[in-house]
């Protein structure tokens, strides 16, 4: 990670400088990969209307995204820097748990709201009287932003400002498709994209002994484990749909209908009338011998038996010399539209010797949530399995092992599954999956442990409590007698937000991509620092390089403002730039046509809503109360009311927070204004008056606690930066995450949508990095410091 370098006050983007590819073999041993179609290689994206090429490629291969990664501290701040007011007359745990008595010297009291969402606004919620409704979230028929999300967002926007913890958190095997090598020549260099997968393969080889050829098997589960028996092919037999549809229908096979693959991404072989009865069928091939020139023969001829194959090869000319091989067929991808093939892998005269162990980690790791897909849950049912050409599927049996999560994806638990797999000389299997390019862990080790600093995981007994812990409570903030981990509520409570608004949905409905984030993409979520990670030949870090040590997360994700609607929530002007993907959103939406499996139909709050919610605190100290008031304010100026000229009412707020559901999308931008006041209960045990005890607390004071927590986050960053031998930060806008965070919330002065969009999958193929927070910023272009 490169080191922050101090600027001047004035640098950059600063509001407020104050804070912040037809053939065979017979011998499947010596059977060989198929060469390139006649005509040349396979059509590449750009050839079939794709953007590959120099006119679709990112400038110096930078990124783009809807998001920021604001980079991680090497220790959290300790939240007893914040609590040296009492420090000296109180344990820190007498103080988390102090939700019955008050604690002299400390604060309680109130954080009245105002929230004005900037853009559209969903809350995603499921009503049980109807569950296909598309509105946000409503409490009590008013529209509302629960409590919950507003305590997230908050504890979020704390953690990246003081460098909070970001575990324990669920840390899943990572996968990505197995590489290939490419090589190129003097008249044929690599691309960026041929490049970077040359490095991958290379890596994976390093890994598993050099061993990275991909076999064929059937995996099954034996007494003492896993086992895969080899097929006596290396590579299946292939055989065009066209082929197989005639030989179906002119050698009575109990099913006469194969129809050819939609071509699109929603085929799938069980969710096909027809396909379905042909999956996993053993059936008997005529395989014709090798090509004297060395090509791939493909199979013409396939049986519902031996018998037939028989006949047919004593009774027809030119089939004599075939081979008759009994084979499983096998039907794989939603990519499948895009191919004419089916496979058929032969199978072995028996299961016994010569096996393979298959370790039970890989198991784990296949029946994974991030490995069993929606498309495999979908398409190796309970009920599939290897059969005879004249058996039946009895959906009513379950063959396979029931995953928790899903009812389909599991193994075998009974008979055999064909796989492909890599195994290493001494037998162990490496990997397998269920298609030639199946996906593989990038190790055997935690890859996200492996790129988050270790006090950040929050995994250790007895550590220093954070600062987000001991404002809003953890399951393990204090010990017991046994030391035991006990849970403790926070001393901060959030209350819903309620608007009153009559008319508070936006006019036009949204189809959006439910669409969840790539953690593989390590161009854009590991530190990339070597100086030729935009050229054309980076060496970029990745999840399964060898040197683990320079494997480093970037930092905590958050999302950028992009745009801005008008109050009445019609769209802004032009100037304003709103997003292209809102206004797709818009159109893709049809009241006749229902949404997809990965769409969803929702009908956010329109902009311009003024939402009002309550936060309480107990026993807060004047720089915990500091920490409250800075998340809510961000760089904005105290006392910036609605009205008042410090909240540039025409140009809206300098900085705004992003909250609900469709955030890529520009949704969710809030402008969030308050009002503190204290009590003192020993006022009010004196009067009778109801308002005794209470006050209202003026800008001054406010600022008081703001510079109170200020004041210690800086002095912690000089103390970290020593430590680290890097240059002392003279102010909070010269610690890199700090200003980051702050560039990120930016809202009067936020980067173009065109500069936050969400990259095509052509781009995306070119494996760009994402600049930090403060590059992308200081490329803006636009005017600085308003």
């Amino acid at each position: 990670m490169s080191e922050p370098k101090p600027t001047s006050p004035t640098d950059g983007v600063r509001p407020n400088p104050n804070i912040m590819r037809k053939t065979k073999q017979t011998d499947a041993v010596r059977r060989q990969p198929r060469p390139p179609r006649s005509g040349g290689d396979r059509p590449s994206r750009q050839a079939k209307g794709g953007s590959i090429g120099d006119e679709g490629r990112l400038p110096r291969n930078r990124a783009l995204a809807p998001y920021g990664l604001v980079p991680l501290p090497d220790h959290p701040m300790p939240a007893e820097r914040l609590q040296t007011s009492v420090g000296e007359t109180l344990r820190q745990e007498e103080l988390l748990r102090s939700h019955d008595r008050r604690i002299p010297g400390t604060h309680t009291g109130w954080i009245d709201l105002r929230i004005q969402n900037l853009t559209p606004l969903f809350i995603g919620a499921t009503d049980p009287q109807n569950p296909e409704s598309t509105r946000s979230l409503r409490v009590n028929g008013r529209p509302a932003i629960p409590g919950s999300s507003l305590r997230g967002m908050l504890r979020d926007y704390l953690r990246m400002l003081t460098g909070g913890e970001v575990g324990p958190v669920n840390t899943p095997q990572l996968f990505f498709r197995a590489p290939i090598k490419v090589k190129g020549g003097k008249d044929r260099p690599l691309n960026r994209s041929q490049w970077v997968m040359s490095r991958l393969h290379d890596q994976y080889k390093a890994k598993h002994s050099g061993n990275v050829e991909t076999k064929i098997g059937f995996l099954f589960r034996g007494g003492d484990g896993w086992r895969i028996k080899r097929s006596p092919s290396k590579l299946p037999l292939e055989m065009s749909f066209t082929d197989f549809q005639r030989c179906i229908a002119e050698h009575e096979f109990p099913h006469r209908t194969f129809l050819i693959p939609p071509n699109d991404n929603t085929y799938g072989p069980m969710e096909d009338p027809h396909h379905r009865h042909f999956q996993f069928r053993i059936v008997y091939a005529l395989d014709p011998p090798p090509d004297p020139d060395g090509g791939y023969q493909e199979v013409e001829r396939v049986f519902p038996s031996r018998e037939r194959a028989s006949e047919f090869q004593r009774t027809r000319q030119g089939y004599q010399n075939h081979e008759i091989v009994r084979c499983v067929i096998v039907l794989t991808g939603v990519a499948a539209g895009q191919r004419t093939h089916l496979y058929l892998f032969p199978m072995p005269d028996g299961f016994r010797g010569d096996l393979l162990s298959v370790p039970e980690r890989l198991i784990t790791e296949f029946e994974s949530s991030e490995q069993v897909t929606q498309y495999q849950q979908q398409n190796f049912p309970g009920y599939l399995r290897v059969r005879d050409i004249d058996a039946e599927l009895n959906e009513e049996e379950s063959k396979r092992r029931l995953l928790p999560y899903g009812r389909g994806g599991g193994l075998p638990a009974q008979g055999i599954e064909p796989v492909w797999f890599r195994a290493d000389e001494s037998g162990e299997v490496l990997s397998f999956g269920r298609a030639g390019g199946y996906r593989i862990a990038v190790g055997d080790f935690d890859p996200i442990r492996v790129a988050v600093p270790e006090p950040l995981m929050g995994e250790t007994t007895g550590r220093a409590i954070d600062v987000p812990r001991a404002l809003f409570g953890d399951i393990d903030l204090c010990t017991s007698d046994d030391d035991r981990p006990l849970a403790v509520r926070g001393r901060v409570s959030v209350g819903s937000a309620v608007s009153s608004d009559e008319n508070p949905d936006d006019r036009t409905p949204l189809r959006v991509q439910l669409l969840s984030p790539h953690r593989t993409a390590f161009g854009q979520y590991l530190v990339q620092n070597h100086p030729s990670c935009w050229e054309e030949n980076p060496r970029l870090n990745t999840w399964s390089q060898e040197n683990q040590d320079r494997i480093r997360l970037t930092g905590y994700k958050t999302y950028l403002h992009r745009h801005a609607t008008k109050p009445d929530g019609s769209d802004a002007p032009p100037e304003l730039d709103v997003p292209p993907e809102l206004k797709d959103a818009r159109e893709r939406w049809s009241a006749t046509q229902p949404p997809g499996d990965t769409e969803r139909d929702i009908v956010p709050l329109r902009a311009g809503l003024t939402f009002h919610a309550r936060i309480t605190f107990r026993n807060l100290t004047d720089a915990e109360l500091g920490a409250l008031l800075r998340v809510l304010h961000l760089g904005n100026p105290v006392g910036a009311e609605p009205g008042s000229k410090s909240a540039a009412k025409d140009l809206g707020p300098a900085y705004a927070h992003k909250i609900g559901l469709g955030k890529p999308l520009g949704l969710g931008s809030i402008h969030i204004t308050l009002r503190l006041r204290l009590t003192d209960p020993r006022e009010r045990t004196r009067s009778l008056d109801a308002a005794a005890g209470f006050r209202a607390v003026g800008s001054d004071e406010v600022q008081r606690y703001l510079d109170a927590f200020d004041g210690a986050l800086l002095a912690w960053e000089r103390e970290e930066a020593a430590r680290a031998k890097r240059p002392e930060p003279v102010e909070l806008r010269h610690v890199e995450r700090v200003d980051a965070l702050l560039l990120s919330a930016q809202w009067r002065d936020r980067l173009p949508a065109s500069k936050t969009r969400t990259m095509t999958l052509e781009e995306f193929a070119h494996y760009p990095v994402l600049p930090s927070i403060r590059d992308r910023f200081s490329r803006k272009g636009a005017s600085r410091g308003r």
